[in-house]
């Protein structure tokens, strides 16, 4: 039962990392994609 809440923690931690590489990343995809 405590492995879940562990997981959940980790699973939490995860998306905020994420969300703060998310927006660099769009911005590097829209930086060096070539423009048509």
């Amino acid at each position: 039962m405590v492995w879940i809440l562990n997981l959940s923690l980790l699973f939490h931690r995860f998306n905020i990392v994420g969300s703060l590489i998310l927006p660099f990343h769009e911005l590097f995809i829209s930086v060096h994609k070539p423009s048509y």
